[in-house]
């Protein structure tokens, strides 16, 4: 609570899946339909399963509109409520032993960060750490009732998919639970379940029609460029080989030991952490089969994601299986060894360099919300996205509220000043970009730090193309743009 409440960050973060989150979540408050407002004409949302949206839609009713600083307080609790899992499953794990893991587990700076982020992670984590927790209390405590432990474990893994896609794991972690145990008739039973309760939201996409969804980017050789076609067979071998790396030599260190990134060092500790956690994995496989399910499962959702949306985000709601598995390896080594310090000692030196990293974090969050609180309302936000904004701001200020902008982050554009807004296609085929520029009433040409998409795509159209726009605002340096599009007839 402590570490959370001193990153609390009261502004949206700079992550489009933020915005469109908030943007849902309005749009079912608003009785509009799951749809996306933001865009021309609203279409139904395909991409993000509707749990998370649904929460943000009872705290936009209740706030009588959206508030970010309201929805991040609902993920801030929901992150509580997660550790609280997790600690009982460290408890049940390891017994009296558990203060290693669940103090590392605590410290991480990933999670603190995220606790106050307006994305579907938390609340996730939520859902699975609860999953998980009724396995391992009814493989625990064989005098409890555990038939209803494992069918509210099976109905919490089956929600957590509305709330992320990447709940597939956690269902395929209860199956496999159930296979090893030889429940075949609780096993058929919730495939059953699962099958008839995610079948409907199938279907509505299938009906839908509209947008790209996960299935088609993740099976695309680019996620971004689908006309290069599905992915083949050595595509997905260098997939899974760059995930598999990245995930070993720089993901898991920075979420687990924070050090000096890109160094061989950084990747020689996310080397030996990562072969711990794999014995801790291998031998907890007959003893923690529900966590080790889950595990599992998670490894083909992380290996074959597009290499290109590598991330942190998607390994933290499998984090705490890390830790737990990390520690399970150590305390396995260590009785091997007879190395009673091995176990509290790196605990201590894993909770030392996330305290030293949690420092530098909490100084820059009070420094960038005292600014906030001054009146600078983009405290905090990197040059680029300032001029951003600053541009969305001309737009509120200056265009018809039935205008539509062509932009790179339209979630943005929509949630910030009202105003419709799509981005132009990502591709390098002129015709397409040319009819989008007229299509729209208003451009913003960025000058972002992180992508050259705009200059690169939308560039050489507007410079093929002058008689079709006008300049309207600039910023100041970096200059972000602000263009009219003059009304003419369409080649």
């Amino acid at each position: 609570m402590v570490f959370s409440l001193l990153l609390f960050d009261p502004k949206p973060a700079t992550f489009g899946d933020n915005a469109r989150y908030l943007i849902l979540g309005k749009a079912l408050a608003q009785g509009a339909g799951y749809r996306d407002l933001h865009l021309p004409e609203a279409p139904e949302h395909t991409q993000y399963p509707p749990g998370f949206p649904l929460m943000l839609a009872a705290v936009t009713i209740l706030g009588g509109g959206v508030n970010v600083p309201a929805a991040k307080l609902l993920v801030l609790l929901s992150g509580l409520a997660a550790m609280f899992f997790i600690y009982r499953v460290c408890r049940l794990t390891f017994e009296e032993s558990a203060w290693p893991a669940m103090a590392v587990v605590a410290s991480l700076p990933m999670l603190v960060e995220n606790n106050h982020w307006v994305l579907s992670e938390m609340p996730f984590l939520l859902m699975t750490t609860a999953a998980l927790y009724c396995l391992v209390l009814a493989d625990s405590r064989p005098k409890l009732n555990s038939m209803w432990l494992r069918i509210s474990a099976g109905a919490l893994a089956i929600l957590s998919c509305y709330v992320r896609t990447a709940g597939l794991a956690v269902v395929l972690g209860v199956a496999f639970y159930f296979l090893v145990r030889r429940q075949y008739r609780s096993l058929g039973l919730f495939l059953l379940a699962a099958a008839a309760a995610l079948l409907p939201w199938q279907l509505r996409n299938a009906r839908a029609n509209q947008g790209q969804p996960y299935l088609e980017q993740l099976l695309a050789k680019h996620p971004y460029f689908l006309e290069q076609g599905r992915a083949g067979f050595s595509d997905w071998v260098l997939r899974v080989w760059q995930n598999l790396r990245d995930y070993t030599s720089r993901v898991v260190p920075r979420m687990v030991c924070p050090t000096r990134e890109n160094t061989w060092y950084e990747a020689v500790i996310g080397v030996v952490l990562s072969l711990l956690t794999g014995l801790g994995w291998w031998k907890g496989l007959k003893r923690h089969t529900a966590l080790a399910g889950c595990a599992l499962g998670a490894g083909p959702v992380l290996l074959g994601w597009p290499y290109i949306w590598l991330t942190e985000r998607f390994l933290l709601p499998f984090l705490p299986l890390v830790v737990v598995f990390l520690f399970g390896g150590v305390r396995w080594l260590s009785s091997r060894l007879k190395w009673r310090w091995f176990v509290p000692g790196l605990a201590g030196l894993l909770v030392l360099a996330n305290a030293v990293r949690m420092h530098a974090l909490a100084r820059q969050a009070i420094g960038d919300n005292l600014g906030y609180l001054k009146g600078d309302h983009y405290s905090g936000y990197p040059i680029d996205w300032r001029r951003y904004f600053e541009a969305i701001e001309w737009i509120k200020a200056n265009t018809p509220e039935n205008a539509l902008v062509l932009a790179r982050k339209p979630e943005f554009v929509y949630l910030l000043s009202g105003r419709r807004s799509f981005c132009y296609p990502i591709s390098r085929d002129h015709a397409q970009v040319k009819a989008a520029l007229q299509r729209s009433q208003y451009v913003l040409a960025d000058n972002f730090a992180w992508t050259e998409t705009t200059p690169v795509l939308l560039g050489p159209v507007l410079q093929a193309n002058p008689e079709l726009w006008e300049l309207a605002f600039t910023t100041p340096e970096p200059e972000f743009y602000v263009l009219k599009v003059r009304a003419g007839p369409a080649d």
